[in-house]
Protein backbone atom coordinates (compact mmCIF):
# COMPACT_ATOMS: atom_id res chain seq x y z
CA UNK A 1 0.00 0.00 0.00
CA UNK A 2 1.28 3.47 -0.89
CA UNK A 3 2.10 5.72 2.04
CA UNK A 4 1.05 9.18 0.89
CA UNK A 5 3.08 10.83 3.66
CA UNK A 6 6.31 9.75 1.99
CA UNK A 7 8.01 11.85 -0.68
CA UNK A 8 8.08 10.45 -4.22
CA UNK A 9 11.79 9.79 -3.79
CA UNK A 10 11.05 7.69 -0.71
CA UNK A 11 8.30 5.83 -2.57
CA UNK A 12 10.67 5.20 -5.50
CA UNK A 13 13.35 3.93 -3.13
CA UNK A 14 10.88 1.51 -1.51
CA UNK A 15 9.84 0.01 -4.85
CA UNK A 16 13.19 0.21 -6.66
CA UNK A 17 15.49 -0.26 -3.68
CA UNK A 18 18.69 -2.30 -3.88
CA UNK A 19 17.89 -5.87 -5.00
CA UNK A 20 14.13 -5.14 -5.04
CA UNK A 21 13.28 -4.41 -8.69
CA UNK A 22 12.94 -7.68 -10.66
CA UNK A 23 13.36 -5.85 -13.97
CA UNK A 24 16.82 -4.69 -12.93
CA UNK A 25 17.72 -7.85 -10.99
CA UNK A 26 16.83 -10.46 -13.62
CA UNK A 27 17.22 -8.64 -16.94
CA UNK A 28 18.90 -5.24 -17.02
CA UNK A 29 21.79 -5.37 -14.57
CA UNK A 30 22.89 -8.93 -15.48
CA UNK A 31 23.19 -7.96 -19.15
CA UNK A 32 24.84 -4.65 -18.32
CA UNK A 33 27.45 -6.41 -16.18
CA UNK A 34 28.00 -9.18 -18.72
CA UNK A 35 28.57 -6.57 -21.42
CA UNK A 36 30.93 -4.36 -19.41
CA UNK A 37 33.06 -6.80 -17.38
CA UNK A 38 35.90 -7.02 -16.48
CA UNK A 39 36.08 -3.91 -14.29
CA UNK A 40 38.74 -4.99 -11.79
CA UNK A 41 41.06 -2.10 -10.97
CA UNK A 42 39.05 0.37 -13.06
CA UNK A 43 38.01 3.93 -12.21
CA UNK A 44 34.25 4.22 -12.78
CA UNK A 45 31.57 6.91 -12.72
CA UNK A 46 27.83 6.20 -12.41
CA UNK A 47 25.99 9.20 -13.85
CA UNK A 48 22.61 9.54 -12.17
CA UNK A 49 23.36 6.91 -9.53
CA UNK A 50 20.03 7.23 -7.69
CA UNK A 51 20.03 5.04 -4.59
CA UNK A 52 23.24 3.28 -5.61
CA UNK A 53 21.68 0.00 -6.77
CA UNK A 54 24.09 -0.37 -9.72
CA UNK A 55 27.11 0.59 -7.63
CA UNK A 56 26.30 -2.23 -5.18
CA UNK A 57 26.56 -4.67 -8.10
CA UNK A 58 29.76 -3.15 -9.51
CA UNK A 59 31.60 -3.31 -6.19
CA UNK A 60 31.53 -7.12 -6.28
CA UNK A 61 33.93 -7.07 -9.22
CA UNK A 62 36.75 -5.14 -7.46
CA UNK A 63 36.95 -1.77 -9.21
CA UNK A 64 39.60 0.70 -8.10
CA UNK A 65 37.06 3.46 -7.37
CA UNK A 66 33.51 4.48 -8.18
CA UNK A 67 32.07 7.99 -8.28
CA UNK A 68 28.29 8.10 -7.81
CA UNK A 69 26.83 11.32 -9.18
CA UNK A 70 23.26 12.59 -8.75
CA UNK A 71 21.50 15.94 -8.46
CA UNK A 72 18.91 14.79 -5.92
CA UNK A 73 19.75 15.10 -2.22
CA UNK A 74 17.36 12.34 -1.12
CA UNK A 75 18.68 9.83 -3.62
CA UNK A 76 22.24 10.58 -2.55
CA UNK A 77 21.20 10.07 1.07
CA UNK A 78 19.71 6.67 0.21
CA UNK A 79 22.88 5.75 -1.71
CA UNK A 80 25.12 6.69 1.21
CA UNK A 81 22.93 4.64 3.56
CA UNK A 82 23.13 1.64 1.19
CA UNK A 83 26.89 1.83 0.60
CA UNK A 84 29.74 2.28 3.03
CA UNK A 85 32.83 1.49 1.01
CA UNK A 86 36.02 3.53 0.87
CA UNK A 87 36.22 2.99 -2.87
CA UNK A 88 32.99 4.95 -3.42
CA UNK A 89 32.66 8.71 -3.51
CA UNK A 90 29.31 10.46 -3.95
CA UNK A 91 28.94 13.87 -5.61
CA UNK A 92 25.95 16.14 -6.00
CA UNK A 93 26.01 17.52 -9.53
CA UNK A 94 23.76 18.03 -12.54
CA UNK A 95 25.02 15.91 -15.43
CA UNK A 96 23.67 18.49 -17.89
CA UNK A 97 26.41 20.87 -16.75
CA UNK A 98 30.18 20.64 -16.49
CA UNK A 99 31.11 17.97 -13.97
CA UNK A 100 33.41 18.75 -11.02
CA UNK A 101 35.89 16.15 -12.27
CA UNK A 102 39.16 16.54 -14.15
CA UNK A 103 39.39 15.45 -17.76
CA UNK A 104 40.37 11.90 -18.75
CA UNK A 105 39.95 10.54 -15.20
CA UNK A 106 37.74 7.47 -15.72
CA UNK A 107 38.16 4.12 -17.44
CA UNK A 108 34.41 3.53 -17.55
CA UNK A 109 31.14 5.46 -17.33
CA UNK A 110 27.59 4.17 -16.83
CA UNK A 111 24.35 6.07 -17.34
CA UNK A 112 21.13 4.14 -16.69
CA UNK A 113 17.63 5.55 -17.20
CA UNK A 114 18.61 9.20 -17.09
CA UNK A 115 18.44 10.23 -20.75
CA UNK A 116 14.64 10.05 -20.87
CA UNK A 117 14.47 12.60 -18.05
CA UNK A 118 16.35 15.33 -19.92
CA UNK A 119 16.57 16.92 -23.34
CA UNK A 120 20.20 18.06 -23.01
CA UNK A 121 21.89 14.96 -24.41
CA UNK A 122 24.59 16.75 -26.35
CA UNK A 123 25.96 18.51 -23.27
CA UNK A 124 25.85 15.27 -21.24
CA UNK A 125 27.73 13.28 -23.88
CA UNK A 126 30.27 16.06 -24.24
CA UNK A 127 31.06 15.69 -20.53
CA UNK A 128 31.09 11.88 -20.73
CA UNK A 129 33.69 12.12 -23.49
CA UNK A 130 35.72 14.69 -21.54
CA UNK A 131 36.01 12.69 -18.29
CA UNK A 132 36.78 9.36 -20.02
CA UNK A 133 40.33 8.27 -20.76
CA UNK A 134 41.25 7.37 -24.32
CA UNK A 135 39.62 4.01 -25.09
CA UNK A 136 37.48 4.44 -21.97
CA UNK A 137 34.14 2.66 -22.16
CA UNK A 138 30.65 4.14 -21.91
CA UNK A 139 27.46 2.16 -21.26
CA UNK A 140 24.13 3.83 -21.87
CA UNK A 141 20.90 2.11 -20.84
CA UNK A 142 17.66 3.98 -21.45
CA UNK A 143 14.03 3.52 -22.42
CA UNK A 144 13.70 2.22 -25.97
CA UNK A 145 11.89 4.80 -28.16
CA UNK A 146 9.47 2.13 -29.34
CA UNK A 147 8.13 1.81 -25.80
CA UNK A 148 6.28 5.17 -25.83
CA UNK A 149 5.33 4.59 -29.47
CA UNK A 150 3.37 1.56 -28.29
CA UNK A 151 1.20 3.83 -26.14
CA UNK A 152 0.90 6.42 -28.91
CA UNK A 153 -0.53 3.75 -31.22
CA UNK A 154 -2.85 2.53 -28.46
CA UNK A 155 -4.30 6.02 -28.05
CA UNK A 156 -4.49 6.59 -31.81
CA UNK A 157 -6.41 3.41 -32.62
CA UNK A 158 -8.56 3.06 -29.49
CA UNK A 159 -9.29 6.69 -28.70
CA UNK A 160 -8.53 5.93 -25.05
CA UNK A 161 -5.90 7.53 -22.84
CA UNK A 162 -3.01 5.30 -21.82
CA UNK A 163 -1.94 4.91 -18.19
CA UNK A 164 1.86 5.11 -18.59
CA UNK A 165 2.91 8.26 -20.45
CA UNK A 166 1.04 11.55 -20.72
CA UNK A 167 1.22 13.64 -23.91
CA UNK A 168 2.81 10.78 -25.84
CA UNK A 169 3.56 11.58 -29.53
CA UNK A 170 4.86 9.72 -32.58
CA UNK A 171 8.32 8.22 -32.98
CA UNK A 172 9.79 11.10 -34.99
CA UNK A 173 8.55 13.80 -32.63
CA UNK A 174 10.88 15.37 -30.08
CA UNK A 175 8.42 15.86 -27.27
CA UNK A 176 8.22 16.23 -23.53
CA UNK A 177 5.67 13.98 -21.89
CA UNK A 178 5.10 12.78 -18.37
CA UNK A 179 5.96 9.24 -17.27
CA UNK A 180 3.53 8.10 -14.60
CA UNK A 181 5.18 6.77 -11.44
CA UNK A 182 2.31 4.68 -10.15
CA UNK A 183 3.83 3.98 -6.77
CA UNK A 184 4.26 7.71 -6.09
CA UNK A 185 1.05 8.87 -7.81
CA UNK A 186 2.90 11.51 -9.78
CA UNK A 187 4.52 12.03 -13.17
CA UNK A 188 8.15 12.66 -13.98
CA UNK A 189 9.40 14.36 -17.19
CA UNK A 190 9.74 12.01 -20.14
CA UNK A 191 11.62 13.00 -23.31
CA UNK A 192 11.45 10.90 -26.44
CA UNK A 193 14.82 10.24 -28.11
CA UNK A 194 15.11 8.35 -31.39
CA UNK A 195 17.75 5.64 -31.86
CA UNK A 196 19.51 7.68 -34.56
CA UNK A 197 19.63 10.68 -32.21
CA UNK A 198 21.33 8.66 -29.46
CA UNK A 199 23.88 7.13 -31.83
CA UNK A 200 24.65 10.29 -33.82
CA UNK A 201 25.21 12.39 -30.69
CA UNK A 202 27.61 9.78 -29.33
CA UNK A 203 29.59 9.79 -32.58
CA UNK A 204 29.59 13.61 -32.63
CA UNK A 205 31.20 13.61 -29.17
CA UNK A 206 33.98 11.18 -30.00
CA UNK A 207 32.37 7.94 -28.81
CA UNK A 208 32.72 4.93 -31.09
CA UNK A 209 29.70 2.62 -31.01
CA UNK A 210 30.69 -0.97 -30.18
CA UNK A 211 27.34 -2.68 -29.63
CA UNK A 212 23.60 -1.97 -29.56
CA UNK A 213 21.19 -4.27 -27.73
CA UNK A 214 17.38 -4.07 -27.62
CA UNK A 215 15.78 -5.63 -24.55
CA UNK A 216 12.29 -6.79 -23.70
CA UNK A 217 12.14 -9.76 -21.30
CA UNK A 218 13.89 -13.03 -20.53
CA UNK A 219 12.88 -16.29 -18.85
CA UNK A 220 14.12 -15.26 -15.38
CA UNK A 221 12.16 -12.01 -15.45
CA UNK A 222 9.01 -13.75 -16.70
CA UNK A 223 9.28 -16.34 -13.96
CA UNK A 224 9.60 -13.64 -11.31
CA UNK A 225 6.96 -11.33 -12.84
CA UNK A 226 4.64 -13.07 -15.34
CA UNK A 227 2.92 -9.74 -16.03
CA UNK A 228 5.85 -8.82 -18.30
CA UNK A 229 4.65 -11.45 -20.77
CA UNK A 230 2.26 -8.90 -22.21
CA UNK A 231 5.27 -6.79 -23.26
CA UNK A 232 7.51 -9.59 -24.55
CA UNK A 233 7.13 -8.51 -28.20
CA UNK A 234 7.97 -4.87 -27.48
CA UNK A 235 11.54 -3.53 -27.08
CA UNK A 236 11.45 -1.66 -23.76
CA UNK A 237 15.10 -0.83 -23.17
CA UNK A 238 18.09 -0.05 -25.38
CA UNK A 239 21.69 -0.67 -24.30
CA UNK A 240 24.45 1.09 -26.25
CA UNK A 241 28.12 0.32 -25.60
CA UNK A 242 30.71 2.81 -26.82
CA UNK A 243 34.41 3.61 -26.57
CA UNK A 244 36.19 6.95 -26.34
CA UNK A 245 38.16 7.56 -29.53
Amino acid sequence: MINMKKTWQQQWNVVYGVNKDPNREFLLFPLLLKTSLPIKGKSIIDLGCGNGSLIVKLLKYKPKEIYGLDSNDQFLKFAKNNISDKRVRFLKSDIRRRLPIRSRHFDMAYCTFVFNETNNLDSILKEVSRVLKRKGRFYLMTTHPFFPLNYFLYEKFTGKRNNKIRNVKGYFRNYKGGYILTMARRTTPFYNHRVEELINLMVKNGLIIREVRELSTNSKLLKACPIYAQLKDIPRVILISAEKA
